[in-house]
């Protein structure tokens, strides 16, 4: 999402429930929208109709975005409670406080109105689990299944750089994602390989580095499309900056001199900007 804006980050997980954001450049200043898509009732069956409503005021300070987030997912995830109630809880009321449901299929709409950025609609989703019961793991799967099933949507498969070879590169083939990506786009023609937290991998890790290299060469587990590899801003340089430039420029330094990064001839396949624009 924008640079800009803070969406919640917790250690486990995150998001409870699919995150349907758009950005539009269509306004003068900047703004931002959170409502709620139920479509679904309490026990996962399929509404009659479904009804979407705005989820407090129109946001006009980026800071305050994350906090909006946490309660309507709060709100959407204990739906015998008034939405109401959740409008003035604070962080760490929500942090504290109980769920009824521990994943829903209903949706929390983000919209951000910026004059500064590209038009573009995603949708985030909870990550594929294994260590849960069988109901959560198959409502997730299925989320997943249907929003990557249309032929005009293009598959995001993130793939954090940081964590254990033997669980990300040697059996990248066999990840729950990769595999409903492959299913979904035999042919390639929708899917892109979105590597993260690169600044996680030690410089010591030679071998691994270079096997990382070799993916977004495209000489290690090719995509038609290919990988690209984008470090997001740490938080100390979240608290020096707010500038999207800025954060930017963060970004490109890493990759400009921090090896092998820096060695990789095409340029277009590091950070945020030349991904968007790729996507766009």
């Amino acid at each position: 999402m924008n640079p800009q804006i803070s969406v919640p980050r917790d250690s486990g997980t995150c998001t409870r429930c699919p995150m349907e954001c758009s950005m539009s450049t269509a306004e003068k200043t900047w703004s931002c929208r959170i409502s709620l898509r139920i479509s679904y009732g309490a026990d996962g069956t399929l509404n009659a109709s479904t009804h979407t409503q705005q989820f407090g005021p129109i946001i006009t300070d980026k800071k305050d975005v994350e906090l909006w987030i946490r309660r309507a997912q709060a709100a959407i995830l204990n739906p015998s409670i008034p939405e109401s109630e959740y409008l003035e809880k604070t962080e760490k009321d929500l942090k504290q406080g109980t769920r009824a449901l521990q994943f829903s299929k209903n949706v929390v709409c983000v919209h951000v109105s910026d004059p500064e950025l590209t038009d573009l609609s995603f949708i985030d989703l909870p990550g594929l689990i294994q260590n849960s019961n069988d109901e959560d793991i198959a409502l997730i799967r299925d989320l997943v299944v249907d929003a990557i099933s249309g032929s005009n949507t293009l598959i995001l498969v993130t793939i954090p750089m940081s964590v254990a070879i033997t669980t990300s590169l040697d059996d990248m083939q066999n990840q729950a994602a990769v595999r409903l990506a492959r299913d979904a786009d035999p042919t390639g023609e929708r899917t892109i390989g979105v590597l993260t937290k690169p600044d996680g991998l030690s410089d010591g890790a030679t071998g691994h580095l270079q096997s990382w290299k070799d993916v977004i060469e495209g000489k290690l587990h090719p995509l038609k499309h290919g990988y690209y590899c984008v470090r997001l801003p740490n938080d100390a340089e979240r608290n020096r900056s707010k500038s999207r430039s800025d954060f930017q420029k963060f970004a490109a330094r890493f990759f400009d001199t921090t090896t092998p990064w820096s060695t990789i001839a095409d340029r277009n396949r590091f950070g945020i900007p030349n991904f968007v624009a790729s996507i766009s």
